[in-house]
């Protein structure tokens, strides 16, 4: 898996997480055909889940160091 995510210029961010799913992927394609071929070059196992992300609320956000000698 670690040598198709690093081949794979369509892979923008892979996360190895836990729960059902054990890897998330998240890909960019300029064609529609695109991502049925990169999730199948990805799928290990028999069953995948793929999901269309349609709007991001927040991206990058930059984590603020907590200020300190004020209270909360």
């Amino acid at each position: 898996m670690v040598n198709l995510i690093v081949n794979a210029p369509e892979i923008v961010n892979a996360r190895n997480i836990t729960g059902e799913d054990s890897w998330r992927l998240e890909i960019a394609v300029t064609d529609v055909s695109r991502p049925d071929a990169v999730v199948s070059s990805a799928c290990l196992l028999p069953e995948t889940s793929t999901s269309v992300n349609l709007k991001s609320l927040r991206d990058h956000q930059v984590m603020l160091l907590p200020v300190r000698g004020v209270a909360a």
